[in-house]
């Protein structure tokens, strides 16, 4: 039996603040007994169009605060001993937008891969965003779990693809444009048994 999290929480334009709100839930989830909770497409950076305003800001976004606050996420991983995965963009070089990903920190507090959303809607197309190459398979207590994100729910060939490769469940997280006073059951333990299984992060 394997314990699973849907996280939702409040995305600011604040980083460090983000960072914060999801630590808090994984202490939350971690006392509950849950293995692995999934946290929402750009949790901790903001997503385009949102908190990130304009396509420009990529060229000054604070990749040196995300990184501080992924380490720290990942440290309370190690110690509460569950494992995470985490929304925010991912840096490139030679000024191409970033990927939108997520990354899958470890109960001994790696990071151990991080997935790249590979379909993109045509505005992120349009210099939001860079679309990523392949699926990523992680195991948790011999469950296998691939990710996907958001617009990629109308990609059956995702689906198809990660059942081909023998997953048990994929996590799939969306961004969600939601005040904090709407975020009503923030963190929702499920259990996912021997079943194919589909955790999403979007709140209702």
């Amino acid at each position: 039996m394997l314990k699973v999290a849907a996280a939702q929480t409040f995305v600011s334009a604040d980083i460090a603040e983000n960072g914060r709100a999801i630590r808090k839930l994984i202490s939350s989830a971690a006392a509950q007994g849950v293995r692995v909770i999934n946290f929402c497409e750009g949790a901790l950076s903001g997503y385009g169009k949102f908190q990130i305003m304009a396509q420009d800001d990529w060229q000054t976004y604070d990749w040196a605060a995300q990184d501080a606050e992924l380490r720290a996420i990942a440290e309370l991983c190690g110690k509460l001993r569950i494992f995470a995965v985490v929304g925010g963009a991912h840096r490139l070089s030679n000024g191409h937008p970033p990927h939108n990903s997520l990354y899958v920190l470890s109960e001994s507090g790696a990071l151990i891969t991080r997935y790249d959303k590979r379909f993109l809607s045509n505005s992120e197309l349009g210099g939001w965003y860079t679309p990523g190459t392949h699926p990523i398979i992680f195991e948790v207590d011999s469950y296998r779990f691939g990710c996907a994100i958001c617009i990629e729910s109308q990609f059956e060939e995702v689906f198809r693809e990660y059942e081909r490769l023998g997953v048990d469940g994929v996590l799939f997280s969306s961004y969600c444009a939601l005040l904090p006073d709407r975020l009503a059951s923030p963190c929702r333990p499920e259990l996912h048994l021997d079943h194919r299984s589909y955790s999403c992060t979007e709140s209702p």
